[in-house]
């Protein structure tokens, strides 16, 4: 089996810059001294109502499911009934039915072309029949053939008005910098917390030297994924209760003028640096110019945590990285500090 790493990292960047009334955004992602890039992001600057949607997923074991789900899941959550009067149940929901939808006959060949085409902004060529009902519901095991053990971890966080609505699966995390204050939007989901490790035993896995395991081959180091269908098999659980849960945890937050900037960042960032380190970085270098491109702070920041050291040497910064940087524009909010 060949290594997961380069023998030295691929520092080449993937950025942009995108702006709304209310925001300003900058992105960029580096492989690293990963073989292969896995993360994926998405911006949609109206939902068609106003609501702004970030996205950031970390694909592990391929990058078709991190790539499915940035494509595809604001427009889940947008379909639902309840997006107008309750974003908090349509995230829910949405991060539901876009993980079931990985196992219908769509599903699977959508993840069978961003597999052979992940660069490619298309969808796969489907039939006339692919409206029926059949196509959009789940195969029999027997009959999957992605996505079973590929999946992502990913975080996202949608803006309507002063309404912020996080939620996330696995260790992508959200940050709301306040006044300077770090405030942790999400908390890891990691197979050792007791919670976590209480469903993975009673779903049928165990837990290892903090990894997860199922029956298979798979085994992970986060307990709440999309895809990684492998391990939600228990036909007696549901989708919440599988070993590997898709189940969000979300929070809400009224925004006000002392709220400055979101950071919506993959492990490989959280390996290098805490939540507070992170946001005075950014905070630094905001202040300094006010009218930086936003994605070169990114990039800055990237960089400093990119390990010098080969992975062979066990140092952290190995992994694939990508950072969303989201300064919010303080106008329209009340109460808080100018």
């Amino acid at each position: 089996m060949g290594s997961s790493y380069l023998s030295k990292p691929a520092t080449k960047k993937t950025s942009r810059d995108e702006e709304a009334a209310n925001w300003r955004c900058g992105v960029s992602s580096m492989q690293g001294w990963r073989v292969n890039m896995e993360d994926a992001d998405r911006v949609v600057r109206d939902m068609g109502d106003g609501t702004s949607y970030f996205g950031v997923f970390d694909g592990h074991c391929g990058k078709e499911v991190a790539l499915y789900v940035s494509k595809y899941l604001h427009q889940y959550i947008r379909s639902l009934p309840s997006y107008t009067a309750s974003l908090h149940e349509a995230v829910i929901n949405g991060y539901l039915n876009v993980d079931q939808s990985l196992l219908t006959p769509k599903g699977q060949r959508e993840l069978k072309f961003l597999k052979c085409n992940p660069t490619s902004q298309a969808s796969a060529a489907t039939s006339d029949s692919d409206s029926s009902d059949d196509e959009c519901k789940p195969l029999k095991a027997q009959h999957y053939f992605h996505g079973m053990n590929v999946g992502s971890t990913g975080v996202t966080a949608l803006v309507r008005d002063d309404l912020l609505v996080v939620a996330h699966v696995g260790d992508s995390r959200c940050v709301l910098c306040r006044g300077g204050i770090a405030i942790a939007m999400t908390s890891d989901h990691k197979p050792w917390m007791e919670g976590e490790m209480d469903r993975i035993r009673k779903a049928g896995g165990k837990v290892c030297g903090n990894r997860l395991y199922g029956r298979g081959p798979l085994n992970l180091d986060v307990s709440r994924t999309f895809g990684d269908h492998s391990l939600k098999q228990n036909g007696l659980l549901g989708s919440e209760d599988q070993i590997v849960s898709v189940m969000p945890d979300v929070r809400q937050e009224v925004l006000t003028r002392e709220d400055e900037f979101l950071v919506l960042a993959c492990d490989g960032i959280w390996d290098q640096m805490t939540n507070q380190q992170c946001v005075d970085f950014i905070r630094d270098r905001l202040l300094e110019d006010p009218a930086t491109r936003l994605s070169s702070i990114c990039e800055e920041l990237m960089d400093c945590c990119l390990s010098p050291e080969s992975p062979q040497h066990g140092a952290a910064g190995c992994d694939n990285m990508t950072i969303m940087l989201v300064q919010l524009t303080t106008g329209k909010r009340e109460g808080g500090a100018c």
